[in-house]
């Protein structure tokens, strides 16, 4: 990958060799702890415990340098307030501080360049259609392939122009003997309000080729959406295709969020099938409380799994 950096670096803003610091320092900590009462049952093992979904600790900020240029920095982490139990939900992850988007970049008026370990376009394409991102058997990663937060990238964000932006991002599968680098791109459109639209494709990503394409559209107090995966192994003649579906929805009135999500398909598990539903309490601002129910089923029951779970969220 390091052969593609200088002529990324280059080739997407031409930056001038003399700049220093002019402006002020702009640096912010910010997180989100999330933390619910949950109830499993995984393949027949049933549970009761605390836990923790990506509750997190991260630093932020952009130092104004000349010429219309400013370095951009984000370093974030996963914490666990809770101390995961290897046997709650079959997770054998028992770390404390774990990383997520760690980056550092330019961003200027021609767009935005960072390496580090970040999200990938496939990935942040999916904008919010996840109603129950990074709950326990609610989040979409566990139906659809492309939810990838990858070390060793190299990415690019263009402004948007009437609406249209696009992301690009050079990857290296560190755990590659042939060190192969993958790409992933994508294309958002937000130029009709309350309407947004995306396309991605990944190739080559964690040994995956992946494309993707996502539809959102806000009426009033109800939100709708889709997302169409498709995927299979990279590099493997022969290697079986595999697809995915998600719908969600969800309404406000007042205070009260209801939201529902239904996904179907095969990349994960054939036969896979996912539902979740919830209702949310908006607290204030940056706080809610919120109820919600998931269930993961496939064609021989072989990954039967359900969570009930009641939490409190607080951003800061």
């Amino acid at each position: 990958m390091k052969n593609y950096l200088p002529l990324l670096l280059s080739s997407a803003l031409i930056i001038p060799l003399a700049t220093h610091a002019e402006g002020p320092i702009d640096g912010k900590v910010y997180g989100k702890i999330n933390a619910a009462l949950l109830s499993t049952d995984n393949k027949g093992l049933t549970d009761t415990y605390i836990e923790s979904h990506a509750s997190r600790l991260g630093f932020k900020g952009k130092t104004a340098l000349d010429n219309n240029i400013s370095v951009i920095y984000k370093l974030e982490y996963e914490i666990n307030p809770t101390e995961k139990n290897a046997s709650k939900a079959g997770s054998t992850d028992t770390t404390i501080f774990k990383q997520r988007n760690a980056i550092v970049g330019l961003k200027t008026a021609l767009g935005t360049i960072m390496m580090g370990t970040h999200d990938t376009p496939m990935k942040l394409a999916q904008g919010k259609i996840d109603q129950f991102n990074d709950l326990t058997y609610g989040d979409i990663k566990n139906v659809v392939s492309g939810e990838n937060r990858v070390n060793d990238i190299a990415m690019y964000m263009s402004p948007s122009f009437k609406g249209i932006a696009f992301n690009a991002a050079i990857t290296q599968d560190e755990d590659s003997s042939t060190k192969d680098d993958g790409t992933s791109l994508a294309v958002t459109y937000k130029g009709i309000k309350n309407l947004y639209l995306a396309a991605a494709v990944d190739s080559e990503v964690n040994k995956t080729d992946a494309t993707r394409f996502v539809a959102q559209y806000k009426l009033n107090n109800l939100t709708v959406g889709a997302l169409l995966n498709a995927s299979e192994a990279a590099n493997t003649p022969g290697a079986t295709d595999g697809s995915s579906t998600v719908v969600s929805a969800s309404y406000k009135v007042n205070n009260w969020q209801v939201k529902a999500q239904f996904g179907s398909g095969d990349e994960k598990s054939k036969g896979l099938e996912q539902i979740a539903f919830g209702i949310d309490y908006k607290l204030g601002k940056e706080s809610k409380l919120y109820f919600y129910s998931a269930s993961l089923k496939n064609n021989d029951n072989s990954t039967d799994k359900s969570a009930n779970g009641l939490g409190i969220e607080h951003k800061f």
